[in-house]
């Protein structure tokens, strides 16, 4: 099946996800995989990410820094008794391990927020309320551990 080109979400997902499958025998290596997000990418496409499940990581690069970082999921404790947490994937200070998690904070939270509505404002999104934006700000306050 030919695949037509489409710059579209979808069509970018399109053309990735039957890369991949053409791919799947050789089991794509993370190397690959952003191979794959590079070509599909846009002009203003910020960051790209792959998930490896199996050693609990997550590799991305952003658009003002091409090096690929790792944050390892090995580390961070995630049990009840540690606050909720966030890597800031912007930062270029980032550190990989546990110490590139920082304590949530709903002032620093309301502060990227910020700084996405006015990056792309002119996509339209729609107006939002300040109720609305202030709810955004605290959910990771919302967040509710369930201990098992």
């Amino acid at each position: 099946m030919e695949i037509r080109p489409d710059v579209s979400s979808n069509g970018r997902f399109v053309t990735a996800a039957s890369m991949l499958e053409s791919r799947k025998q050789q089991n794509p290596a993370r190397e690959t995989a952003f191979e794959i997000l590079d070509s599909v990418s846009q002009d203003d496409t910020q960051w790209s990410i792959v998930y490896d499940i199996t050693d609990r990581s997550v590799h991305y690069k952003t658009m003002e820094d091409t090096t690929v970082r790792t944050i390892e999921l090995n580390d961070p404790d995630f049990t009840c008794k540690t606050p909720v947490t966030f890597v800031d994937i912007m930062n270029d200070d980032y550190d990989s391990g546990e110490s590139g998690f920082r304590e949530f904070t709903s002032p620093e939270n309301r502060e990227l927020l910020r700084a996405v509505f006015d990056k792309y404002d002119h996509h339209n999104p729609g107006e939002v309320t300040l109720n609305e934006f202030l709810n955004l700000a605290e959910y990771g306050n919302s967040i509710k551990c369930n201990p098992k």
